[in-house]
């Protein structure tokens, strides 16, 4: 009587690709093993069945190594890099910066209009206004204006700062130009977002 071995399959996934083939295998290899122990007298009609039981098992060890893969793919997945930030030094410069064109009171403005617009469109009570209000401080921020720097040398940096100062000497504070960018911008905008729907509030203060 001629008896029908499993056909070995090798498949590759990551470094769980041992454990997958071996399961495989010993999943068809066992199953088989029972179905063979169930027959008797092995006829020609017997093999045809042992035939569709190797066909129908292997279908399923494809799907598992495919459900096997597709979770070694998603576990494998790595958080993305930390933002950059800028050296010590240029942190310095960068504080400076934000001081003489006075970000950071063009943030307080930009979020307490944006506060109030929409805490009288709501109807608000005064108290859930000021909570609010109070929940947007400008260390929550400030992370983004020190990214969009990180990429500027000690050098820029000074020039940029040197010609501020210049700047601020013939002028007015409230005509200084606010420096930004689209992502200062668009960060600001997402932040107003969350401290309206109270993400920053902290209890108990």
């Amino acid at each position: 009587m001629k008896l029908y071995t499993t056909q070995s399959l090798i498949f590759q996934c990551g470094k769980f690709g041992r454990v997958a083939s071996y399961s495989i295998n010993l999943l068809v290899s066992s199953n088989l093993q029972t179905a063979f122990k169930s027959k008797s007298n092995t006829t020609k009609s017997s093999l045809t069945f042992y035939e569709n039981v190797t066909m129908t098992l292997t279908k399923h060890a494809i799907i598992i190594f495919f459900l096997i893969a597709s979770f070694t793919k998603v576990s494998g997945q790595v958080a993305p890099p930390p933002a950059a930030m800028p050296t010590e030094s240029n942190s310095i410069l960068i504080d400076k910066i934000i001081q003489i064109t006075n970000h950071e009171q063009y943030f307080a403005d930009y979020c307490s209009k944006k506060i109030l617009a929409f805490s009288k469109e709501n109807n608000w009570t005064k108290e859930k206004t000021d909570e609010i209000l109070n929940s947007a401080k400008f260390k929550y921020y400030n992370s983004t204006i020190y990214n969009s720097y990180a990429f500027y040398s000690t050098s820029q940096l000074t020039k940029l700062l040197e010609l501020l100062t210049d700047l601020s000497r013939t002028v007015r504070p409230s005509q200084m130009f606010i420096l930004t960018n689209q992502m200062m911008q668009s960060n600001l905008d997402l932040f107003v977002k969350t401290v309206i729907e109270g993400k920053y509030v902290v209890k108990g203060q």
